[in-house]
């Protein structure tokens, strides 16, 4: 019997690095939307901290008050900025996603073709084993009648001695 090889191995062997390469994408857009996310926080705390130092002054000319405003409209224009870009990156990977779910359910797919393959080859591979045997067993069988004594003729006619 010959050994078994799975005539899709090579498709197999592409699907699992196709997933690799898609699971390595997922974990890049996980890493920009996490960087994203941070930078938003970190502006949202130097609006707070601008703020706050701005409140803790009690009186201030009317130049630094233009000045602060404009820099508060800054902040809020790159926060909306930023939150665009964290929502685009978030799509980014949502996308991505189920494209790497789709590789992994036709990596999944050809698995299971194999596996089926495999049996398959066993049960073959089984049943030719189950015929060799028998064939020798027969054969040994036949051969061991063919060696016995020749059967007397009429023998079985006689009545047995006590």
């Amino acid at each position: 019997m010959q050994s078994f090889k799975f005539r899709l191995e090579r498709v197999l062997q592409w699907q699992a690095k196709v997933c690799r390469m898609k699971e390595e994408e997922v974990n890049l857009c996980h890493l920009a939307l996490h960087e994203a996310e941070e930078v938003v926080a970190r502006l949202e705390i130097t609006k707070l901290s601008a703020e706050q130092a701005m409140r803790s002054e009690r009186a201030l000319p009317g130049s630094e008050l233009q000045a602060w405003e404009r820099h508060c409209e800054s902040l809020v224009r790159k926060a909306r900025d930023l939150e665009a870009q964290r929502q685009a990156l978030a799509a980014v990977l949502d996308n991505v996603i189920s494209q790497m779910m789709a590789e992994r359910r036709r990596l999944r797919q050809i698995e299971m073709i194999r596996h089926r393959a495999l049996r398959e080859h066993t049960l073959a591979a089984d049943r030719d084993l189950e015929t060799l045997a028998l064939e020798c067993h027969l054969s040994r069988w036949i051969a061991s009648a063919a060696n016995a004594a020749p059967p007397i003729p009429g023998a079985h006619d006689r009545p047995m001695l006590p």
